[in-house]
This record gives C-alpha cells, sequence and structure tokens, in this order.
C-alpha cells in the first residue's frame, strides 16, 4: 500500500504514525482488517473516514433530491446488517404478491440475500486509497450502489470472467466466512 505524506516511528514497540499531512495513518494491514471487522465506530470514523455508507431513498429513480438519507459507520458485519436493515423498510422494499396457480407468494422487491451480498463486496472490495464512500441509492423500480475503485491492473471488460486476478485476497476469504458470522452473531456482539 503506498501512503502519501511524511511519518514518523514513535518507539521500537509501535507502528509508525503518520502526519496530519497523510491521506491514511500507517498502521499495519492485519490492524486494517482488524478495525474494518471488530472496531468501534470512533475509532473507523477517526482513521478511516472512507470505510462509510451512505444511503439515500428517492421516491422516483430520476429525482435528483433524497426522500431519505442515512450514512452508515459501523465494523463490516454490523453495518451490512444495518444498511440491510435500513434498506428492507416496509416502504423502500414493498412485497409483491404473486399468484402461482392456486397459490399466493409474498416476494420482496429486492432480494435481501442479493441485496446483503452485494453490499459486503461493495464494502470489501472498494480501495481504501480513494477516499470517497461507498453510495446506495433506492428507489422503487431501481437499487444502485457505486463503490470506489477499479478493476485491477490487468483486468479490462474484456477479461474479466477469466482473468483470476484478486484485488485483496484477505477481504475475498473473508466473504466465505460471512454466513457463519451472520448465523452466529454471538461472534461479534
Amino acid at each position: 500500500m503506498t501512503v502519501s505524506g511524511s511519518y514518523s516511528t514513535a518507539n521500537s514497540d509501535q507502528s509508525a504514525i503518520a502526519s496530519k499531512t497523510s491521506s491514511l495513518i500507517l498502521l499495519p494491514i492485519s490492524t486494517y482488517a482488524a478495525l474494518m471487522l471488530l472496531g468501534k465506530k470512533e475509532m473507523i470514523h477517526r482513521l478511516l473516514p472512507q470505510y462509510e455508507v451512505v444511503v439515500e431513498y428517492r421516491k422516483n429513480k430520476a429525482s435528483i433530491t433524497y426522500t431519505a438519507r442515512k450514512e452508515f459507520i459501523h465494523p463490516l458485519f454490523v453495518g451490512v446488517y444495518k444498511v440491510r436493515e435500513f434498506l428492507n423498510q416496509p416502504l423502500s422494499n414493498p412485497m409483491e404478491h404473486v399468484r402461482v396457480g392456486l397459490d399466493m407468494h409474498d416476494i420482496q422487491a429486492f432480494n435481501e440475500d442479493s441485496v446483503r451480498k452485494a453490499i459486503l463486496n461493495s464494502l470489501t472490495h472498494k480501495s481504501m486509497q480513494i477516499q470517497s464512500r461507498v453510495f446506495i441509492k433506492q428507489s422503487p423500480e431501481e437499487l444502485t450502489i457505486v463503490n470506489p475503485g477499479g478493476f485491477p491492473i490487468g483486468v479490462t471488460l474484456d477479461n474479466i470472467l477469466d482473468n483470476g486476478c484478486f484485488r485483496k485476497h484477505f477481504n475475498v476469504t473473508l466473504t466465505h466466512y460471512e454466513e457463519y458470522f451472520r448465523k452466529n452473531t454471538w461472534l461479534y456482539q
């Protein structure tokens, strides 16, 4: 990870601490991962302010102004849960009643599992070097997630399916454990 700005070492036992001119505070990678997974809101806000999700709801997808807006800055799994909870409100994610034969099925406009995985992917694959947040724009017709960053080096639209390049191996591995953590919430409460 390239960090701009100067830094000085406080002592041999501590990590390097960035000066105010730096865009990120220089910490070991495992500390950033721990902060994203288990950190307190205040520390995440102070050390990784770009690790935030902004959700905006619009009554009409063409509308410029939002009807409701909320900002979330939480550890990964708690944040995904809270964002999903906000998006699944009855007015913003209404039930569709579908008749199949004699049976009536209630189906949400936006599938809960798909939305959860999209939020998780947007947070784990976002570039932390870009000082921008994840934006989720929701309307009754559409759910759009804007994630800062781009493809890893060497990946294009033409070879995205064939290229085996991973941006962040730790975060990709982490998504495999998300289902386990979701079912066992006592692990991070």
